[in-house]
């Protein structure tokens, strides 16, 4: 499900959908000429243990995010999948004070992009 825009909010950042659309093939094609991973953040259930970022019963992309990035705001981002998000439910509050800044995969991924993802030779 797609909830969120990339550069479409504050700064930059997310902007958030008032209601989460499914990933369909006219949403697809309205990302073009970028990838859909480019413009699009889109939840996904939780692979837990079959996911690479899961270690120690906990999701590292979210875990990374918050010792690494500064909230983006103090205000929390309006959120049409917070009930159901997995970074909100293990990090809270924090996750989405830095949400906005994420991106699936970003156009020109900076080190600290690859970072956060878990890259080997991050800095």
């Amino acid at each position: 499900m797609v909830f969120g825009i990339v550069g479409a909010g504050e700064g930059g950042g997310v902007g958030y959908l008032d209601r989460v659309k499914p990933v369909d093939a006219e949403v697809l094609a309205l990302a073009a000429p970028l990838h859909p991973a480019n413009l699009y953040r889109v939840a996904v259930s939780c692979a837990a243990a079959a996911c690479r970022h899961f270690e120690s019963g906990a999701c590292q992309v979210a875990a990374r995010m918050i010792r690494h990035l500064d909230a983006a705001d103090e205000a929390l981002p309006a959120c049409a999948i917070r009930p159901a998000c997995r970074w909100w439910r293990q990090e809270g509050p924090a996750a989405c004070r830095r949400c906005p800044e994420i991106a699936t995969t970003p156009l020109a991924p900076s080190a600290v992009d690859l970072m956060l993802a878990g890259e080997a030779g991050a800095a």
